[in-house]
């Protein structure tokens, strides 16, 4: 019941993209379902980063600065993660990555928007 709960919490939060992880699901299993969210939760954050990369224009101290904060929150993000999944397994691990990747999206876009009044 644990797990369906999660998983249904997870396709809400991605309702756009909840219907290809579903069939991913459907087709193999809760293994590919979960790594559909992860890749779905990423693009985000992704497309915040290059947007900001892009914004930083000529600025190459800021783009070595968010390079380097971006390799280092990975890293936090994977250990955090990693513990996470010790705990409470897969799904558990799962979520954290969706949570991390989806506040990491937030951040960047916020970084951008600062960046921009610039």
């Amino acid at each position: 019941m644990k797990k369906l709960v999660f998983l249904v919490g997870l396709l809400i939060a991605f309702s756009v993209n909840a219907r290809d992880c579903e069939s991913e699901a459907n087709n193999g299993g809760m293994v590919a379902m979960r790594s559909c969210l992860i890749e779905e939760s990423e693009k985000p954050m992704t497309s915040a980063y290059n947007y900001l990369v892009k914004i930083l224009g000529a600025n190459q101290d800021a783009i070595n600065a968010i390079k380097q904060a971006q390799t280092d929150w990975e890293k936090f993000k994977v250990s955090t993660c990693n513990y996470v999944y010790t705990l409470d397994g897969l799904d558990e691990s799962a979520n954290c990555q969706v949570e991390f990747n989806t506040a990491r999206a937030k951040m960047l876009n916020l970084y951008a928007k600062q960046a921009n009044k610039q």
